[in-house]
């Protein structure tokens, strides 16, 4: 599948917040507001489309792809690493689509950054996206707790060294 990845748009933000992912993935979900929209908006953000599905994810880069008990606990230092978040469609999900999706997000990062290396946050309990993580040259560096919504969150910082 081709993916492209465009600056996000807010057509294409509105369309991502009301997003809902079933349990055990429900720490994903968006609240649905309007202010969820502008922070979309700052160029951190990009939306990815597909020719024949449209809008199929989006991904984020630095600190908007950095969970706050990570911050806290300082595990997100390093020279140029870049810290990386993804979403893809909750109706897409499950379906073999994650490693090209999330592929195709590091292409992208590395042709407009330069990193290192990329780092990513998941939640513990996530074993398909851990495992298309690893496929793709992930390891687990490090853990933590955070407070969501859903209350506490165990999880796992995972670190792709490029250079």
């Amino acid at each position: 599948m081709q993916y492209q990845i465009s600056a996000m748009d807010e057509r294409a933000a509105a369309e991502i917040i009301n997003w809902h992912y079933d349990p055990p993935y429900t720490v994903y979900n968006l609240n649905g507001d309007e202010s969820e929209i502008e922070s979309m908006l700052d160029g951190y953000h990009f939306a990815v489309r597909t020719a024949r599905e449209g809008l199929v994810g989006f991904v984020c880069f630095g600190i908007d792809a950095q969970v706050p008990g990570g911050r806290a606990r300082g595990l997100y230092g390093g020279k140029r690493v870049l810290d990386i978040g993804l979403g893809l469609r909750p109706d897409l999900t499950g379906k073999g689509l994650g490693q090209g999706f999330v592929q195709a997000g590091i292409d992208f990062a590395i042709a407009k950054w330069r990193p290192t290396a990329m780092r990513l946050t998941v939640l513990s309990n996530n074993q398909r996206a851990i495992i298309t993580y690893e496929r793709l040259g992930f390891h687990t560096t490090d853990s933590f707790t955070t407070r969501t919504a859903q209350g506490q969150q165990d999880f796992l910082l995972m670190l792709l060294p490029l250079a």
